[in-house]
């Protein structure tokens, strides 16, 4: 039996910058989070857009969510190659929700929901995920919902403590996707157990 069961849910971008606008004078980019997939970005905002971190403790019946939302920096370069602006803009957390939590000494489940935009275009669609989750106090967690084709998305538990385990990540480097892809439904669906 587990006592503590961690669910982190993330989406980042893994580039280190991505063009935004191509004048005949500047390039406009924004940033990414120049990382590749990984459970370890806890306390650490820069690597990811946004993050769900919720704790389910069987031992004193208690479920803890944790969010973030990273910081956006956009960045105009000239055609000479130099940099001419930067900005920089940190989002709200608050279209990072977290509801309909039950636990008992056998399982816990609650929903999760997420939505955050670009805070320095703001016409920008956001980027968007909705899950229901089930945890069971044997570390079984099922994930069930949705999510945007763009950017990375990852998702992973851990079980007392021990090796971050893989639940599902999508990579729009392989699908193609790309930030126009945040606008509409949701791309993907997601039913795991694991």
């Amino acid at each position: 039996m587990a006592n503590i069961v961690v669910l982190r849910v993330a989406a980042f971008i893994p580039q280190d910058w991505i063009l935004f606008l191509s004048t005949s004078a500047v390039d406009v980019y924004y940033n990414g989070n120049n990382r590749e997939f990984t459970y370890f970005t806890e306390n650490q905002p820069s690597l990811s857009k946004m993050v769900q971190h919720i704790v389910v403790d069987f031992k004193n019946k208690v479920i803890t969510p944790y969010k973030s939302v990273g910081p956006t920096t956009e960045k105009t370069v000239s055609k000479k190659g130099e940099a001419t602006r930067y900005a920089h803009k940190q989002a709200g957390d608050e279209g990072l929700t977290f509801s309909q939590k039950s636990i008992s000494s056998s399982s816990a489940s609650f929903s999760i929901r997420a939505s955050a935009g670009n805070p320095l275009f703001t016409d920008a669609p956001n980027i968007d995920w909705k899950y229901d989750v089930t945890v069971k106090s044997n570390g079984t967690v099922t994930i069930v919902g949705e999510h945007d084709g763009y950017p990375a998305h990852e998702i992973y538990k851990r079980v007392d403590n021990g090796t971050p385990v893989k639940i599902y990540t999508h990579d729009p480097r392989k699908t193609g996707d790309t930030p126009l892809s945040l606008g509409g439904k949701m791309e993907y669906k997601v039913d795991k157990t694991v």
